[in-house]
């Protein structure tokens, strides 16, 4: 399987997984879309991490 290959498997299943879509419904969206849905997808993970790198039940650890 190519790198590329790979990538979409990648993607197809993150939609799935979120979305509760099924995958014919993820290839009908327009690549933008996809990607739009993809990037939101980042964006919550992005601020799950940050909140819990502030969390104050962890102290100083991180400092």
């Amino acid at each position: 399987m190519t790198g590329q290959a790979r990538r979409l498997l990648h993607d197809v299943h993150r939609l799935a997984l979120a979305y509760h879509w099924s995958e014919p419904q993820i290839w009908d969206l327009p690549l933008r879309r996809r990607t739009a849905y993809l990037l939101q997808l980042e964006a919550e993970a992005d601020a799950a991490l940050l909140a819990g790198l502030t969390n104050p039940a962890w102290g100083d650890e991180l400092s």
